[in-house]
């Protein structure tokens, strides 16, 4: 789908150290720059490219050769067709600095589009820090530079000469000289790579064919000196019988228009009946009882029973047309201590009450709430798209994702990315193999769709993305040098794919295919051969789109396609790729409005620039919007799709969720990239809402996890012991730290499900600190600890450590370490890493071993501060735990610890006065 242009360089690394500053040039960020182990600059990027940037001249994953002599690294760069040629030095000079010179020269014959990022200054150097500048013109300039965001590609300096921060450690001065102006932006907020983008220094230009350039920055770096500031603490671990409190089970997700809960409930047990209404429908009726009747199993492991034909039940499935519920797949339930009724008038509707009773479900009790529920969606299909995968693992993830996620959460439609199938009418397409997915595997998932009433819509790229047709038969590309679109003039093309689109209707029996059609223009020249350049390529994709959508109403079948290429700049935030906006309105014009047109478009706009659907709706083609995974994008697209036009020719139908997190849906997939499958739970939440809940207090990564049965901890309550941290007002208070809501004595004693009773003592404040180079813009100093020890004496199965970081950091970076040293003097060591054992504040998102635990309040700017509970398992639960050392890395950001909490069953406390504490 979305190809971003990533700056790609030689696989292994290559490293200079000198005088304590480091700098990697690599295959995922570029060059990065550190001093005394801290980042200073995470990323670098360069490219010259056509002006419409159709075609990439140079990038990084050309020819790039490096060296590295002393503290010089020489990289010699040749691009496409040696269409660029230049060189890259990067010094490490005395005192602290650093020189980054580039020089090249672009031979295409035309003008090109040359984009250079020197530098990426991680924020934490620059946010809310003073600055002085000056201009190429002489002018100078001074003030503080905003310490958060002010939009999503913000210029703060144009043609700067010199720029002198002063940081939180001392002066940061950047010196830039060259052939062309340089500019410094705030791409904090950026829609794209927000994780590399931070303050980027660099240029943006256009450069003349034969004309040779330099560009050079130059940046002296402050030194980093870490202090010393170790406590240790007195006996402070106590025990609860409850240290986790038991989740509420009075929820429904996706949240109901109306629902009004009732006290008591209505247990269940193998003599529970479950029986059917309806004047017809029987098979769908019966089909839908087991639904229900394995939901319940799975769920709670109580297996009701189905009554005879024409006799009611405990819970009874009712279908009438007559009843009372005008809204499509509008629905009611009603549940009483005794009795459950649940109706719709339409089977769409009674499927989506079977799912709500599904979320009322309570596994410890074996009961469902009692309540009335009165519910409909705000958009009528709600879709989620991912891909195949190879092997036993990838299809049964698939399985329990469509049974747990989409037919839990009121997805109604799974589309479904499936190139990489072993078609049985086209054996040469096998490459790659670790990819392919068998047919019987896909018929499992089939099978399982059926099963949770989820549609399925097949998508097979054509035109565009056809690099899974073209790894067999490159013969049938357009430019045999990438491999990316087909040559929509060869013939063969279009009986090879065909044959693909028939047995895809063949195995799916589908209402509708997908087509791809996504950025056909943006993999390099297009159209290369010159049999295409004949027709021209705005032709060709009026040509293709009409032929696939003919061919398969032809069979019964619609058509969906990607949108992106319809639209021109301004009509979609980000996603409008047609070369100009009289060929995306002759697009529109010409393109058969039997085509279903998806308008993705991954940026966090507000709803009202979200103006795709309104002009494809009114240009006669029905929509669904498509969203990633930014919260913002979720929520703020799903509003503009609640509140398009309705009285179009068109109608805007719902959204999809996408996922990009690679070809092959599988184990590595779904660890790796879990935040996109997590996505999820916010996205079914928002397509029933229409965009109405708030996703930065949506806890959707633990609705993910609970409802694929992943949650470390169960639903129930836990004893054990817990360590309340405090800071006392004689050492350096956590209220320094953004961290801490400036509410926090009215919170009570739990931050989420833990238990964290607040400080008896007034001038104290919950929580510590582990010191860092950085710290929030408020601290008047540095602030926190460089090692605490924390007596404990007591054992446990389970260990929580509550806490963040101190301010926002890049995943993987290593915060502080806890060693464990258990009464027999053996250690065991936890790295705590942001993105693994903890995370930002800002975070909503969770891992296996790690929930999100609100912390109830706001951050002084208005945001929900999220904590981060790390559960980890005890490798020798039946040895007492003498004390934990925590020690700071003292690196970009610090940690807030709230609370230790250790679980356990029974274990008998060893008494303090054993040990002493060294």
């Amino acid at each position: 789908m979305l190809m971003m242009l990533v700056c790609v360089l030689p696989v292994s690394a290559t490293t200079m150290t000198k005088d304590n500053i480091t700098v990697t040039l690599d295959a995922s960020q570029g060059i990065t720059i550190s001093v005394d182990g801290v980042q200073f600059s995470r990323h670098s990027e360069f490219y010259v490219m056509k002006s419409d940037w159709s075609r990439q001249y140079f990038g990084y994953g050309h020819q790039v050769s490096t060296t590295v002599s002393g503290g010089t690294m020489t990289s010699t760069l040749t691009g496409n067709n040696n269409e660029f040629s230049g060189t890259q030095k990067i010094e490490i000079l005395t005192n602290h600095k650093v020189r980054m010179t580039m020089t090249g020269t672009q031979t295409s014959g035309e003008d090109a589009a040359m984009q250079l990022i020197q530098l990426s200054i991680n924020p934490e150097w620059f946010a809310g820090r003073p600055y002085s500048v000056t201009f190429s013109n002489g002018s100078s300039d001074s003030g503080t530079i905003s310490a958060t965001p002010t939009g999503s590609n913000v210029v703060l300096f144009d043609k700067m000469q010199t720029l002198s921060v002063d940081s939180q450690i001392g002066n940061v001065n950047i010196a830039c000289s060259g052939t062309f102006p340089f500019r410094v932006l705030d791409y904090r907020q950026n829609t794209w790579n927000a994780e590399s983008m931070q303050f980027m220094v660099g240029n943006y230009v256009t450069l003349p064919s034969g004309t040779a350039f330099t560009s050079t920055v130059e940046i002296d770096l402050p030194t980093v000196t870490a202090p010393t500031n170790e406590k240790t603490l007195t006996s402070i671990t106590a025990e609860n019988s409850q240290v986790v409190k038991a989740r509420d089970s009075r929820r429904i997700v996706p949240t109901p228009k109306s629902v009004v809960w009732r006290d008591g409930s209505l247990l269940l047990s193998s003599s529970t009946s479950v029986g059917v209404t309806s004047q017809n429908e029987t098979a769908f009726m019966n089909a839908l009882r087991t639904n229900l009747l394995d939901r319940t199993e799975r769920k709670i492991g109580v297996r009701m029973s189905a009554t005879p034909p024409y006799t009611p039940g405990t819970i009874q499935l009712v279908l009438n047309p007559q009843l009372n519920y005008p809204r499509p797949e509008q629905y009611g339930v009603n549940i009483t201590n005794s009795s459950a009724v649940l109706e719709s008038a339409t089977t769409a509707g009674l499927v989506c009450a079977v799912q709500t009773f599904d979320q009322m479900l309570d596994a410890p009790t074996k009961s469902v709430a009692c309540a009335q529920v009165n519910d409909w969606p705000s958009m009528p299909l709600r879709a989620i798209q991912y891909f195949t995968g190879h092997g036993t693992y990838a299809r049964d993830i698939q399985v329990k994702m469509i049974r747990q996620i989409l037919g839990s959460l009121k997805v109604n439609t799974l589309l479904y990315e499936c190139e990489y199938l072993n078609w049985a009418s086209v054996p040469e397409l096998r490459s790659p193999s670790w990819w392919r997915m068998e047919l019987d595997d896909v018929k499992a998932v089939i099978a399982a769709a059926a099963e949770q009433f989820v549609e399925i819509v097949p998508l097979v790229n054509s035109f565009g993305h056809s690099e899974w047709l073209l790894r067999d038969r490159p013969d049938l590309a357009d430019n045999p040098n990438t491999l990316y679109t087909y040559d929509a003039t060869n013939p063969e093309v279009y009986t090879v794919v065909g044959k693909i689109y028939d047995e895809c209707i063949e195995l799916f029996h589908p209402q509708r295919i997908h087509i791809g059609h996504d950025e056909i223009s943006t993999g390099g020249e297009f159209p290369y051969k010159e049999s295409g350049k004949a027709i021209g390529g705005h032709e060709l994709v009026v040509r293709d789109t009409n032929y696939w959508v003919k061919y398969l109403r032809d069979r019964g079948v619609g058509t969906w396609a990607w949108a992106d290429m319809f639209l021109y700049r301004g009509e979609s935030p980000t996603a409008a790729n047609a070369e100009s906006q009289e060929m995306a309105a002759d697009y529109r014009s010409r393109i058969d409005k039997d085509l279903l047109m998806i308008n993705w478009d991954y940026s966090s706009a507000t709803p009202d620039k979200f103006l795709g659907l309104d002009i494809l709706t009114a240009s006669g083609f029905d929509t669904l919007s498509g969203t990633w995974d930014t919260p913002a994008n979720i929520r703020n697209f799903a509003q503009a799709t609640a509140n398009a036009s309705s009285t179009n020719l068109g109608k805007t139908l719902g959204m999809v969720q996408t996922t990009w997190a690679g070809f092959n849906f599988d184990q590595s997939s779904y660890v790796n990239c879990r935040h996109q499958y997590e996505c999820y739970a916010a996205a079914a939440e928002e397509m029933w809402t229409g965009g109405a809940t708030d996703l930065s207090t949506f806890d959707y990564s633990e609705i993910f996890a609970r409802q694929m049965g992943e949650n470390r901890l169960s639903d129930n309550s836990y004893g054990g012991f817990y360590c309340p941290l405090y800071t006392p007002s004689t050492d350096y208070l956590p209220s320094l730290v953004k961290v801490l809501p400036s509410n926090w004595k009215t919170l009570g004693d739990w931050v989420g499900r833990v238990y964290s009773p607040l400080p008896a003592d007034s001038g104290a404040e919950p929580g510590v600190v582990m010191s860092a180079v950085f710290h929030p813009e408020s601290a008047g100093g540095q602030v926190g600890y460089s090692k605490l020890t924390v007596p404990i004496g007591l054992t446990a199965d389970t260990v929580l450590f509550t806490g963040t970081t101190t301010i926002p950091a890049a995943d993987n970076l290593q915060i502080a370490t806890v060693t464990v040293q258990y009464v027999d003097k053996t250690t065991h060591q936890i790295p705590i890493r942001v993105g693994v054992e903890t995370a930002n504040y800002s975070c909503p998102t969770g891992t296996l071993d790690r929930q999100v635990s609100p912390s109830g309040g706001n951050d002084a700017d208005g945001n929900p501060i999220l904590y981060h509970s790390y559960i980890w398992t005890n490798p020798y639960p039946s040895k007492p735990i003498m004390k934990m050392e925590i020690t700071t890395s003292y690196t970009t950001s610090g940690w807030y610890l709230r609370d230790i909490t250790g679980l356990r069953a029974g274990a008998v406390p060893v008494g303090m006065t054993e040990w002493v504490l060294e």
